[in-house]
């Protein structure tokens, strides 16, 4: 996916069909957008997740997580960039080793969090806490 938006379910349901999206943050705690911002923001590690996509936002099954190198950036943008790049980076070796049967998927137990667009205000915090 990486990207690609939203897909229909009908398309989600073909038989043998495997949609799997790339996602800057720990699931489910960290679902929708500006994740990376907001976990850094409450003072969270930054955590890449490969996941299958279903008709949910970031609700599929879990195929890998691994904790993303952001500790060398002035500004959320950078950091939001790095983390897009490391977690693309991740998707490869998870693609190959979910097509060979090595990856079991994950069911996403807990009840998770939908984040949405950070207000300019809550930035200005964050980059205040940084610059100290």
């Amino acid at each position: 996916n990486c990207g690609a938006g939203i897909f229909r379910k009908k398309l989600i349901d073909c038989p043998n069909l495997n949609i799997i999206n790339a996602h800057a943050g720990k699931l489910p705690l960290y679902r929708n957008m500006n994740v990376v911002d907001w976990a850094l923001y409450n003072n969270e590690p930054v955590i890449g997740t490969v996941h299958l996509v279903d008709t949910g936002i970031d609700t599929g099954n879990i195929l890998y997580e691994e904790p993303l190198n952001l500790g060398n950036f002035n500004d959320i943008i950078t950091a939001r960039e790095s983390a897009f790049d490391q977690v693309a980076k991740i998707l490869g070796k998870v693609v190959l080793a979910f097509s060979k049967g090595e990856i079991t998927p994950k069911i996403q137990t807990v009840e998770g969090r939908n984040w949405y667009i950070m207000h300019d205000y809550f930035k200005s915090i964050y980059q205040q806490r940084i610059n100290k």
